[in-house]
């Protein structure tokens, strides 16, 4: 609930959490099935989220990096 609320203060908005329960149903679909499609999706989900992690992190321009 507090995370909602934080959400709605920080954004405006509610951020959409369908691509992070369509990653939780793969990985479900992958533990209890083995099903290879369902891990390739996942794979891919945590590939981008670690990339749009990346250069989230790299266009900030709040801290100077130290040399």
């Amino acid at each position: 609930w507090r995370g909602r609320l934080y959400q709605r203060y920080m954004l405006g908005q509610r951020k959409d959490c369908a691509p992070i329960a369509e990653a939780l149903h793969n990985c479900m679909f992958w533990l209890q099935r083995q099903d290879v499609q369902e891990l390739k999706k996942l794979i891919v989900y945590e590939e981008d989220r670690h990339i749009r992690r990346k250069l989230s992190s790299e266009n900030n321009d709040v801290w100077q990096s130290r040399t």
